[in-house]
């Protein structure tokens, strides 16, 4: 059975969400991810507004278009760690307010309550967000971490999302974690880490960029087998990495697209990521969420891109062998 593949609308949020879903039905999608950054979807009017989803619904369903998921990713990451001015430009003004943290964090603790509320009035069980990290500032361990000061810290950051999953719990929704480097897992054991803060919940899952593991030496396949029931969502993003001597993983500060850098994101199919690999451990794992297309290349038009990377998916989404290596010899 093929899969429901389709597009975020990240990258899309310049353009008005008509003029995106045709696109994106043009270009041979059959979903869309919706984000909320932009006006794509506002969260507040669609609570406020009686007419709101379903005047949302209608024009999906005129373009043949599925919703897979909402994507709520800036709001999420300052529930998790505290707002400052690099996070002001992703978040609605009435989130930001006077930009004072523990009001930003409340503030995006209701927009994230009310976010599971809207997926839930759009017939859509699947929100992906960011969860931010209390202790981005310790990632590497130096100067040295007590154990004691990152027990507490996470034990901080639990308490922070646990009235959010409650709420998702109650609403029969999945909420699915970005892993990533500046989130609480961006690795196999950083996220059985964060699993087990949440004491098994089966709210709780992640949402698979390959790419961003890849770049960290990060297996994606390994990452896929050690979580089958936790795999929300798969993100199809490309890394490429230019490790020459002078630079490393970390970026060395240099903005997105400077080829200087050590590492950088790619369409699908234009990086390193083994592809092929995913997919046969999407199969074994039994994976049936969709297959969502990122456009974060900083060298690639993101229109071409889409149309591409829909073709490139779809020649990837080969059926699983239903017998033996040689029928002649299988028994019974």
């Amino acid at each position: 059975m093929p899969r429901l593949i389709g597009l975020s609308s990240r990258s899309w949020t310049d353009r008005g969400l008509e003029a995106f879903v045709q696109k994106a039905a043009e270009w041979g999608y059959a979903a869309i991810e919706l984000d909320c950054q932009g006006e794509h979807l506002a969260i507040q009017r669609a609570l406020s507004e009686p007419d709101y989803p379903q005047r949302l619904v209608s024009l999906l369903e005129k373009h043949e278009i599925r919703l897979a998921a909402i994507c709520n990713r800036m709001v999420g990451q300052v529930v998790g760690e505290d707002a400052d001015e690099r996070h002001q430009a992703g978040l609605p003004d009435y989130v930001w307010g006077d930009g004072q943290a523990h009001g930003v964090r409340d503030r995006a603790s209701e927009e994230l309550a009310a976010t599971a509320r809207v997926a839930h009035s759009l017939g859509v069980n699947l929100v992906a967000t960011c969860g931010g990290s209390p202790h981005g500032q310790a990632l590497f361990d130096y100067p040295p971490v007590p154990r004691a000061w990152w027990t507490t810290k996470c034990q901080e950051w639990v308490e922070r999302w646990l009235p959010i999953v409650q709420e998702f719990q109650a609403l029969n929704l999945r909420l699915a974690f970005e892993v990533q480097p500046g989130q609480m897992a961006f690795d196999l054991y950083s996220a059985e880490a964060m699993l087990n803060l949440f004491q098994g919940s089966e709210t709780i899952g992640f949402a698979v960029d390959p790419g961003q593991l890849h770049w960290q030496g990060v297996d994606p396949v390994e990452f896929i087998q050690a979580f089958p029931d936790r795999i929300f969502m798969i993100y199809w993003q490309d890394a490429a990495l230019n490790l020459n001597g002078r630079t490393g993983i970390l970026g060395s500060r240099l903005t997105a697209g400077d080829p200087r850098r050590g590492r950088s994101c790619r369409a699908p199919g234009h990086g390193s990521v083994d592809w092929s690999s995913l997919v046969r451990a999407l199969h074994r794992t039994g994976y049936e969420g969709p297959w969502i297309v990122k456009a974060e290349d900083p060298e690639m038009d993101r229109d071409f891109l889409a149309q591409e990377a829909a073709a490139f998916v779809r020649r990837m989404d080969f059926e699983p062998a239903r017998h033996g290596f040689d029928p002649h010899f299988m028994e019974g």
